[in-house]
């Protein structure tokens, strides 16, 4: 009997490891989420040239895609594509815990960068504006 559960015990071992293995080493305790919009003009810390601020309040759900307009970038170096929604203007990502930035906007060039921003595990940071266009006024 002692063997059956040392052998199950062992089972399930493999298979934890597996599972870590195939997604990257990172559990789903350790990942925090960050969300927001893209906005056109206004500058970092403001509001203004956002279309609908309550979705400052929100994460975004359903359909997405891939994001086209930046990159998140770790502190580490590790480079993150958020999804995106409603035609690009929403965004989320499910991040480990950590230092972010959001780099390569669409028409700022890849010396552009806004944050940082801090993903803590099991968190939600909502209402991040990342501006593109370099329009800032």
């Amino acid at each position: 009997m002692k063997l059956m559960q040392a052998r199950r015990l062992l089972a399930i071992g493999v298979l934890a490891v597996s599972t870590a293995a195939c997604s990257g080493g990172v559990s789903s305790a350790s990942l925090g989420e960050i969300c927001g919009v893209t906005a056109l003009a206004g500058g970092p810390g403001s509001a203004v040239g956002v279309k609908n601020p309550a979705l400052l309040h929100e994460c975004p759900s359903g359909p997405h895609e891939v994001s086209h307009r930046f990159t998140l970038v770790a502190s580490s170096g590790q480079a993150y594509t958020p999804y995106t929604y409603d035609n690009s203007d929403r965004w989320t990502a499910s991040l480990p815990a950590g230092t972010y930035r959001a780099v390569n906007i669409v028409g700022c060039g890849t010396s552009v960068a806004e944050g940082p921003y801090v993903v803590a595990a099991g968190k939600i940071l909502r209402g991040v504006v990342v501006w593109w266009g370099c329009d800032y006024s």
